[in-house]
């Protein structure tokens, strides 16, 4: 099998180029070049990075996780029915995803959320998450995360149950 053109790895500030991102999000440009580190060294979340093999230290999108906690009542009756008695779930938030603006259009969001799915099923099956969360900061984003599997379940607040990713990688092995 051939080895793919992009890799994800985490953010390594040694490695990689932080100041030549751009996705045309300046909020998102700040909290890589400034932000993303430090969080990850007090480990209230970690970023990762997509580059291109041959280019290492170019950054083609990343993604921050983190753990979070969903007030029960706000998620669909139907996924609450296996966690009766509780107040709270443990998930894992998509905190921020980003793909550089020369890479628009080219899947590369779809290859973070890939990512992004598979790093947290490994952390849920060693301490535990219901889901993976993520909030769209509009309607186009909405849209992409629906298209992912996510569901809508607080306005542009959208959650993938963790069996269902679980269930996604199972076929994709098989």
């Amino acid at each position: 099998m051939a080895d793919l053109p992009f890799k994800t790895m985490a953010l390594d500030t040694h490695i990689h180029d932080r100041q030549a991102f751009d996705c045309g999000n300046e909020d998102l440009n700040h909290y890589l070049q400034r932000t993303a580190n430090q969080h990850g060294l007090k480990y209230l979340s970690q970023t990762f990075v997509l580059t291109r093999r041959e280019q290492r230290n170019f950054i083609r999108g990343f993604y921050s996780i983190g753990p979070c906690e969903v007030d029960t009542c706000k998620l669909p009756a139907a996924f609450m029915k296996k966690y009766k008695g509780l107040l709270a779930v443990p998930c894992i938030r998509i905190n921020r995803l980003a793909v550089e603006l020369s890479e628009h259009g080219k899947g590369l969001g779809k290859v973070l959320i890939i990512d992004a799915l598979m790093r947290s099923l490994v952390v849920a099956k060693s301490v535990g998450s219901a889901a993976v969360i993520v909030d769209a900061k509009t309607e186009a984003l909405l849209s992409f995360y629906e298209k992912c599997g996510f569901m809508v379940y607080d306005e542009l607040s959208l959650f993938l149950p963790m069996k269902t990713i679980n269930n996604l990688f199972t076929e994709l092995v098989q």
